[in-house]
C-alpha cells in the first residue's frame, strides 16, 4: 500500500517536471487556441470600437471618393458601368445609393463593416492552420492600428480590396492548400471557377489584381501540380471572357476601366513624354520598394509616426525579414507561405506600375497585414529554435503593440471634438471653409433647383455627395486645335479683326468675338495674353477704323501676321465660346457653381482653382449678360450659384 502510494507519488513527480519542461511557446498556443472565440470577439471589438473612434466624416481631397459615389450613383439610377478604376467598389455601393440616398454616414459604415470583415476571414483561415501565437499576436496587432482603421471610414476600395483578398486567401487554402481529401472532378472544376471570380471580383476593385493570376499559377508550378497550374488559368480565362462577354451585352459602349498601357508612360499625365524603357522601370521598382516600405510600411509598425525621407537602412531590414519569413513558411507551413507569395507577388506588380511620384500609403496598406504576419512568423519559427529565446518574440509584440496602441489613442484624442460635432449633426465639421462654403452651395442648389435641369460644377462627385442628385462636371476648359487657324477664313462679307483683351475688353463688338486665344503672342507688335479674334460685318467697317485709331487698343486686321505669331507657341491654347455655350446647352446645364477651392489646401493663399471662372469668363467676353448670380455663401472665401440665360 505505501509502496503503491510512493509510486504514485513518484509518477506524479515526474508528470510535473514533465510539464515544467515545457516551453513558453507550447504552454502559451495551446492555451490561446482554447480560447480562440473569446480573444476573436476583443479583437473584432477593439477594431469596431476604434473605427468608432477615429470616424472621419470629412471627403478625401483628392476627390476619389466623391467620385465612386458619383459612379454608384450613375450606376443606380441609369445603370451606367463605371468605365472607372476599380468599377466593383462603386457597383457595390450602388444598392445602398438607389435605397438610402446618397447616405455618406451608411457609405463610410459600410467600409468599416468591410475592414472587420476581412480580419475575421483573416481569422478563419489562419485559425488551426498556423500557430496560435502568431495568429492572434497579428490580428491584435491590426485591430489597434490607426492607419489600417483609418480606411474603415473612407469611401475608397481599399476596404473591399481587403476583403476580398481575404475572402480569396481562405478559399484558396480551403481547397487547395491543406486539404487531401479527394473530390470529385465536378467539385474540383467547381473550385477552380470559385477562385477566378474572386480573382475577377480583385481585378475589377483595383488594376493590381491581375497578379492573383500569376500568384495562384505560381504556387502549384513551385509545387509541382502542372494540372492544377493549368486548370486555374483555364478558369480565369473562362471567367474573364464570360465577363467581358456579359460587359458587351449589357453596356456596350463602356470602355475598359483600365489602361494598362498608361502605367508604362515615363509621365502618366504627360503621355507624349513616350514610354519608360526596361531601365527605367528597375529605376521605378527599387525607388518605389525603399519609399514604400520605410516611407510607410515602418510607421504602420508603431515604431515612428512620419519618416520625411527614405531610408535604405530600413528597407534592407524589412525586405529581410519578409523574406526570412516567407522561407520559413515554406518549410513549416504552406498557408504561410500561399500568404508570403501573395504578398510578394502583389508588391511587385504594384511597385513596378505605379509611378515613383505618387507615392500614397493607400497603395501599400491592403498588404500591411498580409506583410505583418509573414514577419512575425519567420520571427517566431527562428527563436522556436532556442527555447530561451521565445520571450524575445513576446517582448517583440508587446513592443509593437504599445507602439501601435499609443498612436492610436493619440489620433482618438485628437479625433474627439471631430467626433462629438459629427454626432450632433454637423458632418462639415473640419473641413476649411472654401470647402464648406462650396458644399452648402450645392446642397441648397439641389434643393432650389429643378432636377430637370444640370448644374455644372468642378467637382461633382463631392456636390453628388452631399447634395443628393447627380451634378454636371466641368473638369477643363474645353479648347479647340491651334491648326483651326489654319483652316478657318471669315465668312462672306466678313472682315477679321483682332485685338489684345487681356485687360480691356471690347463691348462694342462682343457679338462679333470669334475665337479666345491665351498664351503668348504678338498683336501689332506688342505683347498679348489673351486676344480676341472677330469676324465683324462689312457693314460695321467704319467701327474698325474707330477701333483701330483708338490707341488704348492693341489691334490689328492682319489675319495671316497674327496667325503666325500664335502658331510658333506650342503652349498657346485658342478657345470658341459658340461651342463651349453649346456644349452646356447639350447638357442641358442652366446654373453653374463658381467656388473658391484652394490650390493649396492648407492655407489660403488666394490661389484657387479657377476652371469655372476661366469658363464663365470666356463666354462672357462674347455673351455679357449670360450670367446672373442667384446667392452666394461665404465672405473671405465665397461660392455662388450662377444661373444662365442664354
Amino acid at each position: 500500500m505505501n509502496n503503491n502510494r510512493k509510486t504514485k507519488k513518484g509518477g506524479a513527480t515526474k508528470r510535473k517536471k514533465t510539464a515544467l519542461k515545457k516551453t513558453l511557446f507550447e504552454r502559451l498556443n495551446p492555451y490561446l487556441a482554447s480560447k480562440n472565440r473569446i480573444l476573436l470577439g476583443l479583437i473584432l471589438g477593439l477594431s469596431v470600437l476604434f473605427s468608432i473612434l477615429l470616424f472621419d466624416a470629412k471627403i478625401n481631397m483628392m476627390g476619389d471618393d466623391a467620385e465612386y459615389i458619383m459612379y454608384g450613383y450613375n450606376f443606380a439610377t441609369h445603370f451606367d458601368f463605371p468605365s472607372f478604376r476599380g468599377p466593383l467598389y462603386p457597383v457595390l455601393l450602388s444598392p445602398f445609393i438607389l435605397l438610402f440616398g446618397v447616405n455618406i454616414v451608411l457609405l463610410k459604415i459600410l467600409s468599416g463593416i468591410m475592414i472587420v470583415g476581412s480580419l475575421f476571414f483573416m481569422y478563419k483561415t489562419l485559425h488551426r492552420r498556423i500557430p496560435a501565437l502568431i495568429l492572434f499576436s497579428s490580428l491584435f496587432l491590426l485591430s489597434s492600428n490607426s492607419f489600417l482603421l483609418f480606411y474603415s471610414s473612407a469611401v475608397l476600395s481599399e476596404p473591399l480590396f481587403l476583403l476580398i483578398q481575404s475572402l480569396l486567401i481562405f478559399f484558396f487554402c480551403t481547397y487547395f492548400v491543406d486539404t487531401k481529401q479527394e473530390v470529385s472532378i465536378k467539385t474540383r472544376i467547381l473550385r477552380f471557377f470559385v477562385i477566378a471570380v474572386l480573382v475577377l471580383c480583385l481585378t475589377l476593385t483595383r488594376t493590381v489584381g491581375y497578379a492573383a493570376i500569376g500568384v495562384i499559377a505560381g504556387y502549384f508550378l513551385f509545387f509541382k501540380q502542372w494540372k492544377n497550374a493549368l486548370l486555374s488559368i483555364l478558369a480565369n480565362a473562362t471567367v474573364f471572357g464570360l465577363f467581358g462577354v456579359l460587359k458587351k451585352i449589357l453596356w456596350p459602349t463602356s470602355g475598359s476601366a483600365y489602361n494598362l498601357s498608361a502605367f508604362f508612360t515615363k509621365d502618366m499625365y504627360n503621355p507624349d513624354k513616350g514610354m519608360e524603357d526596361v531601365g527605367g522601370i528597375i529605376v521605378r521598382l527599387f525607388e518605389n520598394i525603399t519609399n514604400y516600405l520605410s516611407r510607410h510600411i515602418y510607421p504602420f509598425f508603431g515604431l515612428q509616426t512620419n519618416i520625411e525621407n527614405s531610408s535604405i537602412f530600413i528597407t534592407v531590414i524589412i525586405v529581410f525579414l519578409f523574406l526570412l519569413g516567407g522561407y520559413m513558411a515554406y518549410r513549416k507551413n504552406r498557408t504561410l507561405f500561399f500568404a508570403a507569395l501573395h504578398t510578394l507577388g502583389f508588391c511587385l506588380a504594384n511597385f513596378i506600375i505605379l509611378h515613383a511620384t505618387w507615392l500614397q500609403e493607400r497603395f501599400i496598406i491592403v498588404y500591411y497585414p498580409l506583410i505583418l504576419l509573414v514577419i512575425l512568423a519567420g520571427i517566431y519559427y527562428i527563436v522556436q529554435l532556442n527555447r530561451h529565446t521565445h520571450f524575445l518574440y513576446i517582448a517583440l509584440v508587446a513592443v509593437l503593440f504599445v507602439g501601435s496602441f499609443k498612436q492610436t489613442l493619440s489620433k482618438t484624442e485628437m479625433n474627439a471634438t471631430a467626433l462629438r460635432m459629427y454626432l450632433s449633426g454637423n458632418l462639415l465639421y473640419g473641413l476649411t471653409p472654401d470647402w464648406q462654403n462650396y458644399i452648402q452651395v450645392s446642397q441648397r442648389a439641389a434643393k432650389e433647383i429643378p432636377a430637370s435641369v444640370n448644374i455644372a460644377v468642378r467637382k461633382p462627385g463631392t456636390s453628388t455627395m452631399y447634395g443628393n442628385r447627380p451634378f454636371h462636371g466641368i473638369y477643363a476648359v474645353p479648347s479647340v486645335p491651334k491648326d483651326t487657324l489654319n483652316i478657318w477664313s471669315p465668312a462672306a462679307g466678313k472682315t477679321v479683326f483682332i485685338a489684345d483683351i487681356t485687360t480691356k475688353h471690347i463691348p462694342a463688338i462682343s457679338k462679333y468675338l470669334t475665337f479666345v486665344a491665351y498664351g503668348n503672342m504678338e498683336i501689332n507688335g506688342a505683347v498679348s495674353q489673351m486676344a480676341g479674334i472677330y469676324e465683324i460685318d462689312a457693314s460695321d467697317s467704319p467701327l474698325i477704323k474707330i477701333l483701330t485709331g483708338d490707341k488704348s487698343i492693341v489691334c490689328t486686321s492682319d489675319y495671316e501676321q497674327y496667325k503666325e505669331s500664335f502658331l510658333k507657341t506650342s503652349d498657346n491654347l485658342l478657345y470658341s465660346p459658340d461651342m463651349m455655350l453649346d456644349n452646356l446647352k447639350k447638357a442641358n446645364v442652366q446654373y453653374m457653381i463658381l467656388a473658391s477651392l484652394r490650390l493649396n489646401p492648407a492655407a489660403n493663399t488666394g490661389n484657387i482653382i479657377t476652371t469655372m471662372h476661366r469658363y464663365l469668363t470666356i463666354l462672357q467676353l462674347k455673351y455679357p449678360d449670360i450670367a446672373v448670380e442667384k446667392f452666394s455663401i461665404g465672405e473671405a472665401e465665397p461660392a455662388s450659384l450662377i444661373e444662365l440665360r442664354y
